[in-house]
């Protein structure tokens, strides 16, 4: 049976309604774990949480123009803290991820690779503020919100899922992270297949992806190939929904 409420999923599982289920909220493992009658089991589930930024750079682009720059991406990921995201949206049942392969996954060799230290962009709020100012958005007319190249508020979308509670937790976090180093968010919880089109959309032969963030997720391959394959060029309007590419 699916649930598009993972809520009441659990509740049905408490009431005897369903055997088994997959993808409990957190919050709700935790209780199930001392409930009378059922055995919570948490593993190694080969998924990810992340935002996807629209950056593709064709005429149909419907994204903000400013996450198609690198430096601006960087400072957002300064003004996230994955930490508390573990901690507060999972219960302390997951990590930190900083890039698409896991930890603790493929053995001999394991192909997931960890940022060292100086590379690996942690929870720096300042430095996310000053890598804003020095790459040209200020908040010019001291309103609190920055402003583009073309001296336009930046307003952007950030979408979490109805389908998924993690999505949706993050997303308030990261709306007010992103608040704070003076951005404008306009935060909204949408329709999983409601997201894919925006992300999918097309004018003619032309990809046309109208949106700005997204809190998505991914189910990794068993194959690392398979999955590093998906942010390649070749992608582009397939699996690679962020249109990113870099030679």
């Amino acid at each position: 049976q699916a649930y598009t409420n993972p809520d009441t999923m659990t509740q049905d599982l408490r009431t005897g309604a369903l055997d088994a289920a997959q993808g409990v909220p957190a919050a709700q493992f935790t209780e199930l774990e001392s409930a009378d009658g059922i055995k919570a089991i948490a593993y190694n589930f080969i998924n990810w949480d992340y935002i996807d930024f629209n950056c593709y750079e064709g005429a149909a682009s419907g994204g903000h123009p400013v996450l198609r720059d690198p430096a601006f991406r960087v400072a957002l990921d300064h003004a996230i803290d994955r930490e508390r995201i573990v901690d507060l949206v999972y219960g302390g049942r997951a990590r930190p991820g900083y890039t698409m392969i896991n930890s603790d996954t493929w053995r001999d060799p394991d192909f997931h690779w960890e940022p060292p230290e100086g590379v690996r962009r942690t929870s720096a709020p300042e430095k996310a503020k000053e890598l804003l100012d020095a790459a040209g958005y200020r908040d010019s007319d001291g309103d609190g919100v920055r402003e583009d190249k073309q001296g336009k508020p930046i307003s952007l979308r950030l979408w979490a899922l109805a389908e998924s509670t993690s999505t949706q937790g993050e997303g308030k976090l990261i709306a007010g992270w992103f608040e704070d180093i003076g951005l404008d968010i306009r935060f909204e919880v949408v329709d999983n297949g409601a997201a894919s089109d925006a992300m999918y959309a097309w004018e003619g032969d032309d990809p046309a992806p109208d949106y700005d963030m997204i809190l998505w997720f991914w189910d990794g391959y068993y194959d690392p190939g398979s999955t590093l394959q998906c942010f390649t060029t070749s992608q582009i309007g397939w699996w690679n929904e962020v249109y990113w590419s870099d030679a």
